[in-house]
């Protein structure tokens, strides 16, 4: 091996100027991106130049390899991939806890506790209303008070559900654009992978291509809970529970499927996933929050329910006039006298009184006050065992006695009891072998995963167990809707396990449907228990009884949409109840003995199997929302802490120092004058050679 070549200094100068003059314009670059969200520094890699000579039998005879320059090994990224992994990952759970805390903070602001306009203030100002009723039942002024209490209290928890169903609304609107914006990324993500492939495969470092790759991934990260992976081929693959959703350039969608059972909102799908939780829809339909998480369960639906309320009284039996007594139609003698005892369901029999002199209107008051009369040795104290009598007319125009028991559902519910049976038969009450049902509402029956179940109602989160005979939920966070008899099966999944979406939906089908469910049951509730005092009393001067006070409802879901005050209260103040009965009369204008009770339904134990009672109940979902605001905050303000002190880190090895980059710049700007030095001092040396030598002797 001869010598490395009389220009091998120029060459050796060239290699430095050229590297140094790489290294010039990679720091430009970095200066000009200081402020490039995303954008991570460049170093240029240098290394020396494989030396002269390489070992080998005819290698001159020289004291040792000589250097032969410099080369750029590769223009490099500085990033911590382990604080990268770190920073996505918490990201990920700051997002879903920003958007819970963010929920919160808006629920707080439709009950706007504490305040004088708050739920709890309303609430508390319609049970004072009545304590003062107590004592003054006929003076106008305070009925009137009471109907304005009562007013703003009902507009005031319709004006909070309709808040909370119309930030769902608002939330689903949100889900469909964070889907919108996590398949703009994947797109984005997928398309970068395919150019990092062509730059890797001429053996290139695709640098700022990376860092926009980077970028997106973290975006993303906040959004949905997505795991990295390096692909071999280049680029990366992207992984979201168990889904690959980008390999190379393949990528799948999240899609938006309105489901019926949750008001039309959106179930998230891949787009390889079945459109339905459940495999026929003709069987059942519903959807899950995602606490259920992605777990199969069979229904079989045996009966669906009858949704009415039960019903018995026969317009065939009839008197001309709710005011004639029985004797002078020749029913009864005017001394006779007998007991009929009615039972809901399996309720305690509640006996009633009747003799001769009685009008169907009187017998209608004995019913309404013995079924919420505490001073008869057996009465209901649940309103699944209580019942309203009211007096209907035929087409005929003749009255007759209708009995209505106080619940949906259930196999026939009202029996009529007793030796007297000939007049529960000429009242219509009886066919003389048994109870005479107009309807006969039934309940739905249905297993999930082999237990049987009974529901009064067709759409539902509790049902009673067959097994144990007790109400419970059937599944945690998930309701269902018979639709048909048949088998079918649910399978709830959710692609998101943290992030925002996972938070949306949350904070859509979990958070929100949770504090419309207790405005649902205290409104429910409230109207049951009132209602059922109320009928058993009298208003100014009235001579009968079963009037309700709160509009009727039927349903649990969805009651404080429909908690308003009757109509005739409204009208009328006067039929506000304060009297009790005697004996189917009214006991005078100046008892108050019920508006004493009216005022007492606050603090009965109504409320979750009766170990709460109404004011403990709102004081506990006040209390827990306080405290649930509270936690989401302090974990989505920590959760955004840690995040920052992470990206701090992370800017330490890949963010822009300018003062850094000065010190670079200055170094490769030297290192260039020298690299040019050098080859200035070669040119003289090889003018020298060529040009002065051999010029001896001329």
């Amino acid at each position: 091996m001869g010598d490395p070549g009389s220009f091998f200094g120029i060459e050796l100068g060239k290699r430095a100027i050229f590297a140094q003059k790489r290294g010039l314009e990679v720091t430009g670059h970095n200066v000009s991106n200081a402020g490039t969200e995303g954008y991570s520094r460049q170093r240029v890699e240098l290394t020396t130049m494989y030396p002269y000579t390489d070992p080998a039998l005819n290698r001159p005879a020289t004291p040792g390899q000589l250097g032969t320059g410099v080369t750029i090994e590769q223009i490099a990224r500085l990033r911590d991939r382990f604080l990268d992994l770190q920073y996505r990952e918490e990201l990920q759970t700051w997002g879903r806890w920003d958007v819970r805390s963010i929920t919160f903070k808006r629920i707080e602001e439709f009950f706007n506790e504490p305040s004088d306009s708050s739920i709890r203030q309303a609430f508390d100002e319609f049970w004072e209303a009545l304590q003062s009723l107590h004592v003054n039942p006929e003076d106008p002024a305070f009925r009137e008070s009471v109907r304005e209490k009562a007013l703003t209290f009902t507009r005031l928890v319709r004006y909070i559900s309709n808040q909370l169903s119309a930030y769902r609304a608002d939330l689903n609107e949100e889900v469909a654009m964070k889907v919108s914006e996590i398949n703009s990324y994947i797109d984005q993500i997928a398309d970068l992978n395919r150019q990092i492939q062509m730059v890797k495969g001429v053996k290139d470092n695709p640098n700022d291509l990376l860092d926009k790759q980077d970028l997106l991934i973290e975006k993303l990260s906040k959004m949905i809970d997505v795991d990295v992976f390096e692909d071999p081929s280049g680029g990366v693959i992207l992984v979201v529970n168990g889904v690959d959703v980008v390999r190379g350039g393949i990528r799948h969608h999240l899609v938006l499927i309105p489901n019926p059972a949750n008001n039309g909102m959106y179930d998230v799908r891949w787009d390889f996933e079945p459109l339905s939780f459940s495999s026929n829809s003709d069987v059942a339909i519903g959807y899950a929050s995602p606490i259920v998480g992605n777990t199969s369960y069979m229904v079989s639906v045996v009966q669906l329910a009858n949704e009415l309320p039960h019903m018995i009284g026969s317009p065939t039996a009839s008197v001309v006039s709710e005011d004639i007594t029985f004797y002078t139609l020749g029913w009864l003698d005017r001394n006779e006298r007998g007991d009929i005892c009615i039972r809901v369901d399996s309720g305690p029999a509640v006996s009633i009184h009747i003799d001769g002199e009685d009008s169907l209107r009187t017998i209608m008051n004995k019913i309404n006050a013995a079924f919420y009369n505490e001073r008869f040795s057996s009465y209901p104290t649940v309103h699944e065992h209580w019942l309203t009598a009211s007096i209907a007319r035929n087409d005929a125009g003749r009255f007759y006695l209708v009995l209505r028991s106080n619940h949906l559902g259930e196999d026939y519910k009202i029996t009529i009891l007793g030796d007297m049976a000939s007049i529960a038969q000429r009242l219509g009450l009886w066919d003389g072998s048994s109870t005479n049902d107009i309807w006969a509402p039934q309940d739905a029956i249905f297993s999930v995963n082999g237990e049987l179940y009974r529901s009064w109602t067709n759409r539902f989160r509790d049902a009673k167990r067959v097994s144990t005979g007790e109400y419970g939920t059937v599944v945690d966070g998930m309701l269902f809707e018979l639709k048909g008899l048949g088998n079918t099966t649910f399978r709830p999944y959710f692609p998101a396990q943290n992030g925002e979406l996972l938070g949306y939906l949350e904070a859509r089908d979990g958070i929100l449907v949770d504090y419309l469910k207790w405005l649902d049951e205290l409104s429910y509730v409230l109207v049951k228990e009132f209602n059922a005092q109320h009928r058993a009393g009298y208003g100014l001067n009235q001579v009968k009884n079963g009037f309700n006070f709160f509009d009727e409802i039927y349903k649990v879901e969805g009651a404080s949409k429909l908690l308003s005050l009757s109509s005739a209260i409204d009208r009328f103040p006067e039929l506000i109840a304060t009297a009790g009965d005697i004996d189917g009369e009214n006991a005078g204008p100046g008892d108050g003995s019920i508006a004493y009770k009216l005022s007492s339904v606050r603090y009965r134990r109504v409320m979750r199997s009766g170990t709460v009672n109404l004011n403990q109940f709102l004081e506990a979902v006040i209390a827990r929302l306080g405290v649930e605001s509270q936690e989401a905050s302090r974990m989505s303000s920590n959760q955004e802490l840690l995040v920052k002190q992470i990206d701090n880190r992370r800017q330490e090895v890949m963010g822009v120092s300018l003062d850094e980059e000065m010190t670079e710049l200055i170094k490769y700007q030297h290192a260039f004058s020298a690299a040019a030095r050098f080859i200035n001092a070669m040119d003289q040396v090889y003018e020298r050679i060529v040009n002065n030598l051999g010029l001896v002797g001329r």
